[in-house]
């Protein structure tokens, strides 16, 4: 069996650690809610998407690609009378 490149296993390790900790830290949302739902006085619904969305605190930091334009929606090149 070929040896893994370097750094391969330890990434590995790190990124089961990793998920294995934001697993268990979303799996202590539900018992919480309650909690939540009093402390902050959210509505059921609120509490439900707070239960149901995990997310990661530097989701919201990522940079966003802006949006591709479609060929269709694209505005045709000007054509310039030497051109023509």
């Amino acid at each position: 069996m070929p040896e893994p490149p370097s750094g391969a296993s330890r990434n590995l390790g790190l990124s089961t650690v990793a998920f294995a900790l934001c697993f268990s830290a979303w799996g202590l949302m539900a018992p919480l809610a309650r909690r939540f739902e009093d402390d902050l006085d959210l509505t059921s619904t609120e509490t439900a998407v707070l239960i149901a969305i995990p997310r990661c605190p530097r989701s919201s930091r990522r940079r966003r690609t802006p949006p591709r334009v479609r060929a269709a929606d694209a505005e045709p090149p000007e054509v310039s009378a030497a051109s023509r």
